[in-house]
């Protein structure tokens, strides 16, 4: 319904005006417009994190080589080079931080960052399922399910080209065959440009769901075929040099692309934690020998499932409380036990600064030495 407004009338008693009833339903009817549609926003509306790519826990550039080469740059979002089925040698890709202008006023919402996709080397093709692609992985395929979806986002590339888009529902380990759930193109040009794309997302209704069951949304700079279901290959070029920069990702429910959902830094924070963080300063542990230290972890949110870990820095210091602080160089990550609340992490390397005690306390004062991972 309309806004309505309360006649005053002309006469200073307001007596050729609206009665007292008939303002009051008009005020009702304002509220009620109103509050129902404060009530349907939906709370927490985009269902990517990190969408602002405001998290960057594992460092501003992200670089892998491999015949399937993984980068995670910003949290939550992958790069992967795959030289395909039967692909020989190796690919190097790339998802690394760029920034925007202060003050830039193109892409709305003052983004801080953009992120950019690209394969620095690329090498020998075989077999089917070759691609470059940035995604993020969604949990819970019931996400959006049976309803209509929309997903927002700034592209811009380093020159014209059409990138994919691909939505497709994983049912996890013993859970049924994915399904292909919505695809198209975008026409990309060198200058920022928003787009929009508004789809049905099938129903779950008679699927099996497995462990670790999601929603994989990925932008293709480059795809060989249509292995795995989509139409839209093939597409872009299997090359070096060029790249795809993106800002600003959303997807939501409904068929209309609303403003972008800009949480609070510190609960876009905490939700990136479920899936990746560090460890924080003043570690607690002992020293195993005089090579050897171990570590304890506790993590600020529950992570999604037991984490791997891998080491940020090769050389750190380490305190035997009280005692010395020492230097390990060439730092070795040897053993790890963890579940989704605390992880115990044991090194090893070279010491310098003089011999720890075996058995003494050990304090690590420096935070961001240890990066975890639970994604999918």
């Amino acid at each position: 319904m309309s806004q309505q407004h309360i006649n005053l009338g002309t006469q200073s008693d307001g007596k050729d005006g609206d009665t007292n009833r008939a303002a009051w339903e008009k005020t009702e009817h304002n509220f009620n417009d109103l509050y129902g549609g404060a009530m349907s926003v939906q709370a927490m509306k985009n269902k990517l994190i990190n969408g602002k790519l405001d998290i960057w826990q594992a460092g501003p550039a992200a670089t892998a080589t491999s015949v399937n080469a993984i980068a995670w740059g910003p949290d939550r979002y992958l790069g992967q080079a795959y030289n395909g089925s039967a692909g020989t040698g190796t690919s190097t890709i790339t998802l690394n931080q760029q920034a925007f202008a202060t003050g830039q006023d193109v892409v709305p919402g003052n983004p801080k960052w953009f992120a950019r996709l690209q394969a620095t080397a690329v090498g020998p093709q075989g077999g089917t399922g070759s691609m470059i692609r940035t995604l993020q992985y969604i949990e819970d395929v019931s996400t959006l399910a049976g309803g209509m979806a929309t997903l927002s986002v700034w592209l811009k590339a380093d020159s014209p080209r059409n990138i994919g888009f691909a939505l497709q529902q994983n049912f996890g380990s013993g859970g049924s065959t994915s399904v292909m759930a919505a695809q198209t193109t975008f026409a990309v040009t060198t200058a920022w440009q928003r787009f929009t794309f508004s789809f049905p997302v099938p129903s779950i209704a008679g699927k099996t769901l497995g462990d670790g069951h999601n929603l994989s949304l990925s932008l293709y700079l480059y795809k060989q075929d249509n292995s795995d279901n989509t139409t839209f290959a093939p597409l872009g070029s299997w090359a070096t040099g060029i790249y795809l920069d993106f800002a600003m990702m959303q997807l939501e429910a409904g068929s209309i692309a609303t403003d972008f959902d800009a949480r609070p830094f510190a609960i876009e924070e905490l939700l990136c934690k479920r899936y990746c963080t560090t460890s924080r300063s003043l570690l607690i542990g002992r020293w195993s020998s005089a090579t050897s230290v171990r570590f304890y972890n506790d993590f600020e949110v529950p992570m999604r499932r037991a984490p791997s870990c891998s080491l940020l820095l090769s050389a750190f210091q380490a305190e035997a409380t009280q005692v010395a602080i020492y230097t390990i160089n060439g730092a070795q990550l040897i053993n790890l036990l963890s579940d989704n609340r605390r992880s115990l992490m044991d090194v090893t390397g070279t010491i310098s600064g003089g011999t720890p005690s075996a058995g003494a306390m050990a304090q690590l004062n420096q935070p961001q030495v240890f990066l975890f991972r639970a994604e999918f």
